[in-house]
């Protein structure tokens, strides 16, 4: 490592424990370093030290958080456009005979969509793959994690 001290874990927790005991002790730092027999000067390098490092920690921790937030916030954001067809009022409710046969249904947080007989091949790929991106799901081989319910499971191929 050049231009930087490897940190070592050993002298680091020894300096946290000497920290820790002159805390609980309730003496002052430089009747602390007497009794104890350590340098002030080194007390209180490394007692500046810890701070800078948990409150760097702290930070980094807090930035991951936010980004993971404002990841998850973006995602909510995205908006899902399918195609629909405007249904007159005298057709959006048929008698139960004349219904189309549903044969799956795709459930998912939020909702379900139910698959009707003879519904093209892409307009269903295209469907699961935007749930998918909407859900979070990142990979192709994690589509089988939306549920399927109904008499027929073909959709599952996709």
């Amino acid at each position: 490592m050049q231009g930087k001290t490897q940190r070592s874990k050993a002298k680091e927790r020894y300096w946290r424990d000497k920290i820790e005991l002159q805390t609980k002790s309730g003496l002052s730092q430089k009747a602390f370093c007497s009794r104890e027999g350590i340098n002030c000067n080194s007390f209180s390098w490394w007692k500046k030290t810890v701070r800078d490092r948990d409150a760097e920690v702290k930070q980094t921790a807090q930035a991951i958080k936010n980004d993971r937030q404002r990841a998850y916030r973006e995602r909510k954001r995205k908006q899902v456009f399918v195609q629909l067809a405007h249904v007159p009022e005298e057709m959006s409710a048929p008698p139960q005979e004349s219904r189309p046969n549903v044969v799956a249904e795709i459930v998912f947080t939020g909702g379900s969509v139910r698959i009707i007989a003879g519904a093209d091949v892409a307009t269903l790929r295209a469907l699961i793959q935007a749930l998918k991106e909407d859900s979070g799901v990142r990979t192709d081989e994690q589509h089988e994690n939306i549920p399927l319910h109904g008499r027929h499971r073909y959709a599952q191929e996709f």
